[in-house]
C-alpha cells in the first residue's frame, strides 16, 4: 500500500483510552521530543503505537486484542528488533495503573540511547571496542 494512503489511516485509528494515557504522560516528561503514534514502519510493514524516531524505540500498548497473540507479537518484535529498533511493551492494564512510572522508565531508556549515541558518534576507530 502507498506511504499516503497508510499516513492517513493512521490518523483515523482511534486510539486506545491506555495509549491516550500513555501518550500524555510521554508529552509531558519528553518535551522537545516528538512521540510519533500510530506510525507506520515502512522498513518492516508495521503500525506502531508510539515511536521515538531518534532513538529508534519503538513503544507498544498490548491490550485486548493481544491476547492469545503472544507468538504472533514475539514475530513482529523480532521483525522490528532486526531493523535496529528497541522495543518498549506495557499492558493496557499496567499503563491504566501507572502510566506515570512507566513513562519514567520510557524516558529513562530514551536518555540512555541518547548517551549511548553520543559515545558512538565520539568513538573513532582507534578508541572503538571491537
Amino acid at each position: 500500500m502507498p506511504w499516503k494512503y497508510k499516513m492517513d489511516v493512521r490518523k483515523q485509528n482511534l486510539r486506545t483510552e491506555s495509549e491516550k494515557k500513555l501518550w500524555r504522560s510521554l508529552n509531558a516528561r519528553l518535551p522537545g521530543k516528538v512521540v510519533l503514534a500510530q506510525w507506520w514502519l515502512e522498513e518492516c510493514d508495521y503500525l506502531v503505537d508510539f515511536l521515538i524516531e531518534p532513538c529508534r524505540l519503538v513503544i507498544e500498548v498490548d491490550g485486548d486484542s493481544h491476547r492469545g497473540r503472544e507468538g504472533a507479537d514475539r514475530y513482529r518484535s523480532a521483525e522490528i528488533h532486526a531493523r535496529d529498533y528497541e522495543i518498549a511493551r506495557a499492558t493496557a492494564e499496567h499503563v491504566m495503573a501507572d502510566a506515570e512510572g512507566i513513562a519514567a522508565q520510557i524516558v529513562f531508556r530514551v536518555g540512555s540511547a541518547a548517551a549511548d549515541r553520543r559515545i558512538h558518534d565520539q568513538e573513532t576507530p582507534d578508541s572503538a571496542v571491537a
